[in-house]
């Protein structure tokens, strides 16, 4: 009984650290919701708990795969690691955040090729959206305003 409470309250805090990662990652002036992000890791952190200790599955069912679930929750938390390094790295650069965004651009240029998807989210950018948004490459620091 220990076990299981001990095993569902780690998973439930696990997940909200997730939910919580990139506020803690991103700069102040990108996160202004900071309660609305706390409300949404409890949330989610108090499902998964309810989920795990209870004996029966609630409306997710999502705890009788074991080996798949670990390596869901590991590859979200690369990608959320990664993303919020990339978002942030306009506003704090740093070594590990100006690699991120070199390999993140080098990927996606090589993944530029006719009709693939990066091609066709090009393709289906609005009409009144600037033309350097969607030739949109490595950025510098001084190409945004902070208000």
């Amino acid at each position: 009984m220990l076990a299981r409470i001990t095993s569902a309250a780690i998973r439930g805090l696990l997940v909200a650290l997730l939910v919580v990662l990139p506020s803690l990652l991103l700069p102040v002036a990108a996160t202004q919701s900071p309660e609305i992000v706390a409300f949404t890791a409890l949330l989610a952190g108090g499902l998964i708990f309810a989920e795990y200790y209870s004996n029966f599955p609630s409306f997710l069912e999502f705890r009788d795969a074991p080996p798949l679930n670990r390596s869901r929750f590991i590859f979200v938390s690369l990608c959320m690691i990664l993303l919020s390094l990339l978002a942030g790295h306009p506003f704090q650069p740093t070594g590990f955040s100006a690699l991120v965004h070199k390999l993140a651009f080098t990927i996606g240029d090589a993944l530029d090729f006719a009709y693939s998807p990066v091609q066709l989210a090009r393709l289906m950018m609005p009409s009144h959206v600037p033309q350097y948004t969607v030739d949109l490459g490595p950025v510098d620091i001084e190409d945004f305003q902070i208000t």
